[in-house]
């Protein structure tokens, strides 16, 4: 699954500002609004 490739990908690298638009990208795609506080 490429979404998930992309995840772990991003967790490695401890990149948190491209996880944040990563999770808010998916909660768009999925019609829900998430909050991501960091």
């Amino acid at each position: 699954m490429t979404d998930l490739n992309v995840f772990f990908r991003i967790i490695v690298s401890g990149d948190v500002q491209a996880f944040a638009e990563f999770v808010d990208a998916v909660a768009i795609g999925s019609g829900l609004r998430i909050s991501v506080c960091a």
